[in-house]
């Protein structure tokens, strides 16, 4: 929002202080002087100002009652699914690490992904539970 603004005027000054055509040939046989004096570039430089002031007021005001409509939300208030799958993911493996701690025979990975995969479907189901009341 800033960033535009700051563009739109930087594009007005460059515009209203910009110098007239060089003295370079035309095509045609007119030079740069003779059609800077035809063209009012007063009158051109002040709508351009005016054009240019209202787009940017015209955005301002769009994105004014955009932003009162709704408030932000943070991230786990946008997905609640995929978090409680990540809690549910992260406590069924630590769960799985505490209860296997010396009583698993061999590698405790499988159950440490069985509980976590449990636990992931579990928070997601909860998650979407919530998701459906917010609603």
């Amino acid at each position: 929002m800033l960033l535009i603004k700051i563009v739109a005027f930087g594009a007005i000054g460059i515009l209203a202080t910009a110098p007239t055509l060089s003295a370079q040939e035309i095509p045609g046989g007119d030079s740069a002087s003779e059609v800077a004096s035809a063209v009012r570039s007063e009158s051109l430089r002040s709508s351009i100002a005016s054009q240019a002031a209202r787009l940017a007021e015209r955005h301002v005001h769009a994105s004014s009652l955009g932003s009162q409509s709704q408030p932000p939300r943070s991230w786990i208030a946008r997905h609640p699914v995929l978090t409680g799958a990540l809690v549910g993911a992260g406590a069924g493996a630590v769960w799985a690490e505490i209860f296997c701690r010396g009583q698993c025979e061999g590698d405790p990975r499988p159950y440490i992904a069985l509980f976590g995969g449990a636990g992931a479907g579990i928070g997601a189901g909860i998650g979407a539970v919530i998701a459906a009341i917010r609603r």
